[in-house]
């Protein structure tokens, strides 16, 4: 499946299928010049046939098992239909954003469902791209005001702002849209009708399973990002009724809760699991690293634990060159990551959600002592109650926009004769990490060897339990000097 843009500000979709028979197209066999022509294949099954969350499936596999496209017959893929895009819609034309579809685009049962970054929805016949319905997703220009959120609308989306769901409503099929102006909509996929649930900012997990929907706030790189938080919706009921939200940073300076020094060690002691990965100059070699390398918070004496994580984010110790930034207000937080979907446990973990962070906002280490927990992060959050299980840390005061909103799937592996369930995470700063999906604990993390990629010699993990390293200045320190106080963020506090 191909996006595509040009000038004319129009955009399409095209599928490239291949020309034989299966369950989402009507039978052709074409051949291109001479060649050949291959054989009618049998009918795709219903899983071969679909794509059922925008990452493939709800483990984030971004796998198909059909096995009727291959090397033997590639060539003879071609586009069978082009399905052209509008542009924005007209109170939407000075809004910043992207054209085309944002998030993959959906198949179940021979229907394409693709919504674009300005919140339109299509769904579409597989088989010839005729439009089954279509909605567009009421937003306007000033759609977040009063929602106490600094950013303005965003036409930008990623995978993970569609969900689909199946046994919610009565059996009745749903899309699960995310749109920018911090709604979340539940589509009739049958007929693109609304029902009646609107509720919650951006990025979503919808688990048919409890009718829960975890959702959270995206932030940029900016002093005014207010706390990171979650939060847990009961979407059985219309509306829907907030359950809980989870706090993954501490009360911030200004908000409706006293600063606590204490906050972020408190945290940790009452977590299953808390990780911080540090290989060390003895794996800046690159290649296969160990389990071993990592800051393990669980086993710090309560003096080292402490001495890590008191006032972590500098909210409360701020210095007089910190206030002159600040103005006394908050140093800096964390928030949701974007892009992948975030990934709802199975079997053993089924109660459990795998969330990820953003980077550190913003990059003004000297004012934030500490790690910075939970930036750069994967998370497991208990989904009924949301209580934090446990987290893992990619980068200890991390400086870098290396953010952890990049894929997790979730898997199983035999681990010394016993089949474990297994989370696998890649974040921005280049490694690729196994997790034990019900501890958290490292197993490995692997990144590209020296020699074949290189690292710059200031893009190396930081040790959490260094104290110069964790009070350095952002890397690039123009960069750093470029963003500047604004006003400050009125999310959850």
């Amino acid at each position: 499946m191909l996006i595509l843009s040009g000038k004319t500000r129009v955009a399409s979709i095209s599928i490239i299928l291949l020309f034989f028979l299966s369950s989402i197209g009507s039978p052709v066999a074409m051949a291109r010049g001479n060649a050949t022509p291959a054989p009618l294949a049998p009918a795709l099954s219903q899983l071969e046939a679909n794509w059922g969350a925008s990452s493939g499936n709800l483990a984030n596999w971004n796998y198909n098992p059909q096995n009727q496209i291959n090397s033997s017959n590639a060539q003879y893929l071609g586009i069978k239909w082009l399905f052209p895009l509008p542009t924005h819609p007209t109170a939407l034309l000075n809004v910043a954003g992207g054209l085309g579809v944002g998030p993959t685009p959906i198949i179940i049962n021979g229907t394409i469902y693709a919504v674009t970054n300005f919140a339109q929805v299509f769904a579409l016949n597989a088989a010839n791209g005729n439009v089954l319905w279509t909605d567009v997703i009421p937003i306007f220009p000033n759609s977040t005001v009063g929602h106490y959120v600094a950013a303005a609308v965003r036409l930008h989306l990623h995978n993970g702002h569609v969900w689909f769901t199946t046994s919610l409503f009565n059996h009745t099929p749903a899309l699960w849209v995310a749109s920018g102006d911090n709604k979340v909509w539940a589509i009739n996929a049958l007929n693109g009708k609304y029902p009646a649930i609107q509720s919650g900012p951006s990025q979503i997990t919808v688990d048919q399973r409890t009718g829960i929907l975890i959702s959270s706030e995206q932030s940029g790189t900016s002093p005014a990002t207010g706390r990171c938080f979650f939060r847990g919706w009961n979407v059985l009921v219309t509306p829907p009724q907030l359950m809980w939200t989870a706090f993954c940073t501490p009360p911030q300076p200004g908000g409706n809760l006293p600063v606590d020094p204490n906050w972020t060690v408190n945290q940790v002691n009452g977590m299953k699991g808390a990780q911080i990965f540090y290989p060390g100059p003895q794996y800046n070699g690159g290649g296969y690293i160990p389990g071993t390398a990592v800051v393990d918070l669980k086993k710090l004496s309560s003096a080292q634990l402490n001495a890590t994580l008191y006032d972590d984010w500098g909210y409360v110790n701020q210095s007089p060159a910190c206030k002159a930034y600040t103005g006394g207000e908050s140093t800096g937080s964390t928030a949701a990551g974007w892009g992948s979907p975030w990934v709802v446990g199975t079997g053993p973990t089924a109660a459990l959600a795998f969330v990820g962070t953003n980077n550190r906002d913003p990059y003004t280490s000297p004012c934030i002592p500490g790690p910075d927990l939970w930036s750069a992060a994967v998370l497991a959050l208990n989904e009924t109650n949301g209580q934090w299980v446990w987290g893992f840390q990619t980068a200890a005061h991390e400086a870098w926009d290396y953010d952890c909103a990049w894929q997790q799937t979730l898997g199983n592996e035999t681990i010394n004769g016993v089949s474990t369930q297994v989370l696998w995470k890649t974040c921005k700063n280049g490694y690729i990490y196994e997790l034990n999906a019900q501890t958290g604990n490292m197993i490995w993390a692997w990144t590209p060897p020296a020699n074949i990629l290189p690292r710059c010699q200031n893009c190396y993990m930081y040790n959490p339990l260094n104290r110069t390293q964790m009070t350095s200045s952002f890397f690039t320190p123009n960069l750093r000097n470029s963003i500047h106080p604004s006003s400050r963020s009125d999310r959850p506090r």
